[in-house]
Order: C-alpha cells, then sequence, then structure tokens
C-alpha cells in the first residue's frame, strides 16, 4: 500500500508540474477519439444498412420452365454453398398466383394449363458482399434462365463502394489519429522524465528498480489517454444519441434500428482505445527518453 501510495503520489505530482502538457495531451487524445468514434459509427451503420437492404433484396433465380423436378431438386442442392443463408424454392404454380393476385383482371384460366413461368429460388446472402460472385456462379449452372430485378445492381454496387471507401477511410484515420495519439503521449512523458531527471538518478542510486521509477510515468500516459476517451466518449453520447432518436424524416432513413447498440459498441472501443494508446505512448516514451534523460 506504500508503494501504491508513493506512484499515486509522484503520478500527481508530475501531472500538477506540467498542466499545460497535460491539458494538451487530454485535449489532442479527446479529439483524435473523437474522430474515430464518429467514424466507428458512420461505418457500423453503414454496415447495417447494406445488411438490411441485402436482405430485403432476395437473389431471385429463375429456372427454366423445362427443368424436371430432379434438376429442379439439383439445383436447389448447388445452391446451398457457403456465401448462401436460406434459400426458398417458389414453385411456378406458386408465382403464378402471386402475379394473379399482383395484376387484377388477368387470364388466369388460360395459363392453368400452359404455365410459361418458372420455378424461382429466393437466396439470402451471408455476406453481401459475394452477391455478385454469388449470382454469376448460379446463373452459370444448368437449368438456370436468368436472375431479376437487374436494375438493383447499380444501388448494391453503390452501397458496397461506399462502404468500401468507408472502411479505408476508417483504417486510414485510425493509423494518422492513433500515431497522433501516441506522439502526443510520447512528447508529454518524456518531458516529465527530463524534468525530473536528477530525482530519477538519485532513486536509481538509492537502489529503486527500474519498474518501481517507470510506473509513474506508465500511470501518467494512463491517465491521458483514459481522461481523454471519457471525455470523447460524453461528448459522442451527447452528440450521437439524440441523432438516433430523432424524428427528421431523413435522419430516420440513414440511422439503422441498431444505432443504439452500434454507439454502445463504440463508446467501449474508444475506452479501450485510449487506454491502449496511453500505455504504449508512454511506454514508447519510457524505452527511449529515460537512459537519455539520467545521463543528461
Amino acid at each position: 500500500m506504500e508503494i501504491l501510495g508513493f506512484w499515486i503520489r509522484e503520478t500527481s505530482s508530475n501531472i500538477a508540474r506540467n498542466r499545460l502538457m497535460c491539458l494538451l495531451a487530454i485535449s489532442t487524445v479527446t479529439i483524435c477519439l473523437f474522430v474515430l468514434g464518429a467514424f466507428y459509427f458512420a461505418w457500423g451503420s453503414l454496415q447495417s444498412q447494406i445488411g438490411a437492404q441485402t436482405q430485403k433484396i432476395d437473389l431471385r433465380i429463375i429456372l427454366e420452365p423445362s427443368v424436371s423436378d430432379s434438376r429442379r431438386d439439383e439445383i436447389v442442392k448447388a445452391a446451398h454453398i457457403p456465401q448462401v443463408a436460406n434459400v426458398t424454392l417458389v414453385t411456378k404454380e406458386e408465382a403464378l398466383k402471386q402475379l394473379t393476385s399482383d395484376i387484377n383482371d388477368f387470364p388466369v384460366t388460360d395459363l392453368e394449363k400452359n404455365n410459361p413461368l418458372g420455378d424461382e429460388l429466393h437466396i439470402s446472402l451471408k455476406d453481401p458482399t459475394q452477391i455478385f460472385k454469388v449470382r454469376n456462379y448460379l446463373t452459370s449452372v444448368k437449368g438456370v434462365q436468368k436472375t431479376l430485378a437487374p436494375q438493383e445492381d447499380n444501388v448494391v454496387k453503390m452501397l458496397l463502394e461506399v462502404n468500401h471507401f468507408v472502411k479505408v477511410a476508417g483504417v486510414v484515420a485510425l493509423l494518422i489519429l492513433g500515431l497522433g495519439i501516441l506522439l502526443i503521449i510520447h512528447n508529454a512523458i518524456r518531458l516529465t522524465i527530463f524534468a525530473r531527471r536528477r530525482e530519477i538518478r538519485i532513486m536509481e542510486l538509492v537502489g529503486a528498480t527500474p519498474w518501481f521509477i517507470r510506473i509513474p510515468f506508465l500511470m501518467e500516459g494512463l491517465i491521458y489517454g483514459l481522461a481523454g476517451a471519457v471525455i470523447a466518449a460524453i461528448l459522442l453520447l451527447a452528440v450521437l444519441l439524440p441523432i438516433t432518436h430523432t424524428n427528421t424524416p431523413l435522419l430516420q432513413v440513414l440511422i439503422p434500428p441498431d444505432a443504439d447498440n452500434i454507439l454502445r459498441d463504440g463508446l467501449a472501443w474508444i475506452i479501450l482505445a485510449g487506454i491502449c494508446f496511453g500505455f504504449f505512448g508512454s511506454w514508447l516514451s519510457l524505452s527511449r527518453s529515460i537512459g537519455k534523460a539520467v545521463q543528461a
């Protein structure tokens, strides 16, 4: 308990002596993590919307009218590939009934004996990005006539392209902002080490272990990262929570139903990222600066 109390006092003393650097470090971490949290929320919302849209757009495969029942069963089995979540068979009789229910005064009696429609496969996917590969594969299967709803291609392609862009932008933002957080915390801890180099040297002379000396600086870095993460999480919650519960028609279209879950996960990741950045930033500073500071 005495050692823990010493570490806490040393950490508080370091922060009190470098208030301006502490404020700069925490504010920078806050801004960077806020941007990262906003990227995560946008990415998660887009992923959810893509999933919802692709679930609405079944991959509809039309079989040739002359396909036998045995061949139809073989095609159904062939459709159960790893990328497919569910396959629903709609017979041509059921398709005709659906057509007559959609169109009034349709001469159904003329077509009951000679139904020109083919059986259909309604397919939902596990991964929406595989929709075109699965469609091309099933179209090449013998007995498959065509796929329906080609007008949806441009919409799906656009969603997937935007999704890819957001993923790449999120990775780039993570690298750039993460590097910025590490450098800020690294510089803050390094200045603290050089300001206290005489005390560090004295502690070494009286037999203090390297870990005993380093722990307060690691705690200081953790405080910078955690404090910035908590503030960023609070700001994100204040900004995004009203958006997820808005009554504005445009935002209701853009925000997915599980937006609260995405926001909760994003806040958890922000806290974890703040702790990791704080720890590794201070660790980097200690590994590069503490020896030089003692020799100076």
